[in-house]
């Protein structure tokens, strides 16, 4: 989805449709009468984007600006994990004050666990080693991470999908 949600027909068949003509994206629902929450979305507005970047962990601690967004985030959701290793894994939700929230696979530690945190994403290989993220800020074009890495940091590298939402 990458433009701003177009109509919503909340009676009869369900539809919603959550894109363009253009992209062809379209969400739907089922049922009549959904929610009149849906018309309320469709009119504020909403934009969002999505989009991936890679990271290194075994990179410095320090900030770093993602942009190509389009517009000044309010909102990110994210899923980041290390493709070539079992258990580094992590899903994480940002809001507008910049507090994120996220769980992280916790088998590098405990087989077969996961581990609630209060960054945006936590990538774990063993004790201590980890790499913590957390949003500095929502810029013009994008938003600005800040990457803590723990106990020498784990290896490989991680990729981060994510969705920002204004």
């Amino acid at each position: 989805m990458s433009g701003i949600i177009g109509s919503i027909n909340t009676r009869g068949s369900g539809l919603i449709n959550a894109g363009s003509a253009a992209d062809g994206q379209v969400l739907t629902g089922t049922g009549v009468g959904l929610p009149t929450g849906f018309e309320a979305l469709a009119a504020s507005g909403l934009t969002s984007k999505v989009s991936s970047f890679t990271r290194n962990t075994a990179l410095s601690d320090g900030n770093v600006a993602y942009t190509g967004v389009g517009f000044q985030p309010t909102a990110i959701i994210c899923h980041a994990a290390d493709y070539t290793a079992v258990g580094k894994a992590s899903w994480g939700f940002g809001d507008s004050s910049k507090t994120g929230k996220s769980i992280n696979d916790y088998s590098p530690v405990s087989a077969n666990t996961w581990n609630p945190m209060g960054d945006l994403l936590a990538i774990l290989e063993a004790h201590p080693k980890k790499t913590r993220v957390t949003i500095v800020s929502y810029d013009a074009d994008g938003f600005t991470l800040s990457f803590y890495t723990g106990g020498s940091g784990p290896s490989g590298t991680f990729t981060c999908n994510f969705i920002c939402f204004k």
